[in-house]
């Protein structure tokens, strides 16, 4: 466990202030105000939850693949994937030709 800790800070204007209003209301020394101001604010932080990692969502050019233009283009791919998925199914059903 650390002990005592002398050191010296340089305190923002503004935290100045606040610090010695803190004093002026109660019977507290300025150093008993200025540890439980940084012992709350410390514990704060630790008990904040922490920030979670930023989604990136990654995009290659013409989306990865084919680009289309237009939904009369993504009609007519579907109807082409549904025409051959089709075939493919007839084929395997059909008794084979023979010549």
């Amino acid at each position: 466990m650390l002990g005592n800790m002398r050191t010296t800070l340089t305190l923002d204007p503004d935290v100045a202030a606040l610090l010695k209003k803190a004093v002026a209301r109660g019977d507290r020394s300025f150093k008993d105000v200025v540890n439980t101001a940084l012992r709350r604010g410390l514990e704060a932080a630790e008990s904040a939850p922490k920030p979670r990692k930023r989604f990136v969502q990654r995009v290659w050019p013409n989306g990865g693949g084919v680009f289309l233009k237009s939904p009369q283009e993504i009609k007519q791919l579907l109807l082409d994937e549904d025409v051959e998925r089709f075939l493919e199914v007839t084929r395997r059903q059909s008794p084979p030709v023979r010549d």
